[in-house]
């Protein structure tokens, strides 16, 4: 799933606009600035409107820091490429000891959705602190009555929850508004600083007879 940080072509025109009137010419390095920093509030952000980690983390039970390894910035704004791409990772299940996975007498318990109940696979075992655990703390289970071979175990894709619950138009209009709100504050910025003041021309002082 890529989610795509755009420019908005009223706001380029606005710019365009601010630069020819204080007669700059940089107006794709100002944009790349702020389109950059909207994909970095669109990835993740707490404020209004929240970014996607937070979204769904909502209803997905990890930890921010696990999940955002998921989250990748796939590319960056720059001159001639106005576009910052927020991509959701295909990289396969996340491990099951992610999903706040616990041992139990009667085998492994672990939460995927906040809104669900906790699920039980039964006989798995291999939680326990990676201080004392030569498993990594995951959760495994045996294929056979035997002892070996072992399976590790796996709960549900961010990507995969995303998709099964619909958010990627929400994350597309995260990603709109971010992207105009930065380029307006932007605009705001530039007309306050260098942009937003005409150099006054020096009047050569007069030379004396």
């Amino acid at each position: 799933m890529n989610i795509d940080v755009k420019i908005d072509p009223d706001q380029w025109k606005r710019l365009q606009k601010l630069a020819k009137k204080y007669n700059k010419g940089n107006v794709d390095t100002q944009l790349a600035v702020a389109i950059n920093k909207a994909a970095r509030k669109t990835r993740s952000a707490t404020s209004k409107p929240i970014g996607m980690s937070q979204w769904i983390r909502k209803g997905l039970n990890v930890k921010a820091k696990d999940l955002n390894k998921h989250l990748k910035k796939a590319t960056r704004a720059k001159k001639g490429n106005l576009s910052s791409t927020i991509s959701l990772t295909t990289t396969g299940r996340m491990a099951l000891k992610y999903f706040d996975a616990k041992q139990t007498a009667a085998g492994v318990t672990y939460k995927i959705d906040k809104r669900g109940p906790r699920m039980l696979v039964p006989s798995a075992f291999g939680v326990k602190p990676k201080t004392i655990d030569k498993l990594g703390g995951h959760a495994w289970k045996r294929t056979t009555k035997k002892r070996k071979p072992i399976q590790k175990l796996f709960g549900i894709s961010p990507k995969a929850f995303a998709e099964e619950n619909k958010m990627g138009p929400l994350f597309v209009e995260i990603a709109k508004s971010r992207a105009q709100s930065e380029v307006t504050e932007r605009i705001r910025f530039l007309r306050k600083t260098g942009w937003g003041t005409k150099k006054k021309k020096r009047k050569g002082r007069k030379k004396k007879r």
